[in-house]
């Protein structure tokens, strides 16, 4: 873990710190308020619908939520080239603040709650110090607009608006199709997610058949100095979407508040070895939704829910209930990609996250029509696109996730394949045997769904199947399986080509699989590898058996960027040589000490030579 970070916040002192917890620790002060300040608070006007203020305590959740959230981005994890999980990933925070109710924030039971939400959350540690502060800042002077009492009806529920699908979805489902009055609730990051939220809202209000159940809609704007965002990951950002919503439920009168999102981004079982940790989203796995509601009512001291209803639900199955609603014309109003500050009109989305790629099959597959979510709205195609890195990565193992689900046919299996399901059975609200049933249902539907639309995508485009006349690292180069045979062996693109893997004239050459992403050698128990990082790394170096291949080259053929990090390799290194041990493959060797800088594989004379030629 490197050097812990110590942030001072809401104008504490680093003289008044004690030595216990500033001790060998970096330190960096933030600033909330108007004027020359870090972080800047604002809400959209809240129209006269609150009746009360925020207490002390509710100011306090906020702005501990709002120092969290950009301290997270103030210490860089590596950066987006670099899928080093060790030292650099895990940080050490630690945090100062100066709060209204101090008794409050330093009881036992709240500090160990507030720390085990935001350790799930982030995958760092933490710790908290809090101090009475001095001259606490006016809320009413950044926080809201003037209130005054309202004669409307009472909101029934409280729910988290992203303006993305599955929220949408939410707000279909409970406002129009269940005519209940709600108050929906956003975080604003950018300028034009703010107007999709707005345009949404507005659209769904022109829709009901009675005023009365025209939503309520609270957007807060947190906005900071362009220089402390070194950051991309942005775990804790959903405690401060959850703060912000527990704060108006209270306002409100209420004791709960739903996020909506589908139950396979929810339970987030890792379709990747580069996406375990903080770069997956945990903001509505059950585990962190029991852990809101531990510290929400300890906080507000009466028990308090915070729900998912979509939890038992796929993504196309959700888009299934917007297109039921008679409403799937608000789909292309909608927003799901990752890079918010990089989004245009005529491209809300990027096309090659994560979340552009489960959007864009799941709406294929719930049969959504193309000028709902029309194709050129994505900047880069998500089927034919080129792609490199991590986006390269995720889409092999989502789609194979997809491909290789009839193997997993019982959910036992499921448990013993994916061991993080045992982190999501004790926070259900059904027993572990139950629980597990559903959660093969629910991965069963969403891969068969899946499927059905990859197998859409090849009979579709035959005619570019028969030519080749698509990039080897694309979705589709990758579900017919090129991705994994195409490489730069000199850091030039081979572009449409794909160069064959050397195989060998008998089983003594350990050989490259790229249909099941694996190595084999003889008789010998074959070698799985996690994701194509490793089989094309494993790959490039039989291509080049028993010859030395430099870092340079390895970057661009493995990594498709000659700027990846030395550590990075060197762990990937590390990983395939302890695969090779566990299957007991005694006399293969990735030998990288006689030429600094470049690796080769070789085989002992022990052991089988290889084939000559």
């Amino acid at each position: 873990m490197p050097n812990p970070r110590l942030f001072l916040c809401g104008g504490v002192s680093a003289k008044a710190v004690p030595k216990s917890i500033s001790k060998g620790a970096r330190i960096a002060s933030i600033r909330i308020g108007e004027g020359d300040h870090q972080i800047h608070l604002h809400t959209s006007r809240l129209r006269q619908q609150l009746q009360t203020r925020l207490t002390p305590l509710q100011t306090d959740l906020l702005e501990i939520a709002a120092c969290v959230y950009t301290a997270d981005q103030m210490v860089s994890r590596g950066g987006t080239k670099s899928f080093d999980y060790g030292e650099r990933w895990r940080r050490d925070q630690r945090f100062v603040i100066a709060v209204r109710c101090p008794d409050v924030w330093n009881r036992d039971e709240v500090q160990c709650a507030l720390r085990e939400l935001l350790e799930f959350l982030g995958d760092d540690q933490y710790e908290f110090r809090f101090v009475r502060a001095e001259q606490p800042t006016n809320p009413d002077g950044y926080l809201t607009d003037s209130l005054e009492p309202c004669d409307e009806p009472e909101f029934e529920d409280v729910q988290l608006f992203s303006g993305g699908l599955d929220s949408l979805g939410g707000a279909l489902d409970e406002i129009i199709t269940g005519q209940r009055r709600v108050a929906l609730v956003s975080h604003r990051p950018v300028r034009n997610t703010a107007a999709r939220q707005l345009g949404l809202v507005r659209e769904i209000g022109h829709r009901l058949p009675r005023r009365d159940l025209k939503p309520f809609h609270v957007a807060i704007e947190i906005n900071k100095e362009k220089c402390l965002s070194r950051d991309f990951t942005q775990r804790p950002r959903s405690f401060l979407f959850a703060t912000i919503a527990a704060i108006v439920a209270r306002q409100l009168g209420k004791n709960r508040f739903r996020f909506f999102e589908n139950g396979v981004t929810s339970l987030n079982l890792p379709v990747s070895a580069e996406l375990i940790g903080a770069r997956a989203s945990r903001t509505t796995h059950p585990q962190t939704l029991k852990r809101f509601e531990k510290l929400f009512s300890l906080l507000f001291d009466e028990p308090f829910q915070v729900q998912n209803p979509y939890l038992w639900t796929t993504k196309a199955e959700v888009i299934g209930r917007i297109r039921t609603s008679g409403h799937s014309d608000l789909c292309c109003l909608t927003s799901s990609c990752v890079h918010v500050q990089m989004q245009t009109k005529e491209h809300p989305h990027c096309g090659r996250c994560s979340q552009c790629v489960d959007r864009r099959l799941n709406a294929l597959a719930a049969g959504l029509s193309p000028e709902h979510d029309p194709a050129d709205g994505y900047a880069s195609d998500v089927v034919l696109g080129e792609r490199t890195g991590a986006d390269l990565t995720y889409v092999e193992r989502y789609t194979g996730f997809a491909i290789e689900w009839d193997a997993i046919r019982s959910p036992r299996e499921l448990a013993a394949r994916y061991p993080e399901v045992h982190s999501i059975l004790p926070h259900l609200d059904v027993a572990p045997e139950i629980g597990l049933r559903q959660i093969h249902a629910l991965l069963g539907r969403h891969a068969l769904a899946i499927r059905t639309v990859l197998e859409g995508l090849v009979r579709d485009r035959i005619s570019r199947l028969v030519l080749q006349s698509y990039p080897a690292h694309s979705l589709m180069g990758v579900v017919l399986g090129r991705a994994m045979l195409a490489s730069r062996s000199d850091g030039s693109d081979t572009g449409n080509t794909a160069l064959p893997i050397r195989s060998a004239r008998s089983n003594d050459f350990p050989s490259a699989d790229g249909a099941n992403c694996r190595i084999v050698w003889g008789d010998r128990t074959p070698c799985d590898l996690r994701n194509s990082i490793e089989y094309r790394l494993a790959e490039r170096l039989l291509r080049s058996f028993g010859q030395y291949v430099s870092m340079r080259v390895l970057a661009a053929d493995v990594w498709d960027d000659r700027r990846v990090e030395l550590n990075t390799v060197q762990r990937t290194i590390s990983n395939l040589r302890r695969r090779f041990r566990e299957l007991g493959w005694s006399g293969i060797e990735i030998d990288g000490t006689s030429l600094r800088g470049s690796y080769r594989i070789l085989v002992s004379p022990s052991e089988p030579p290889a084939a000559a030629g």
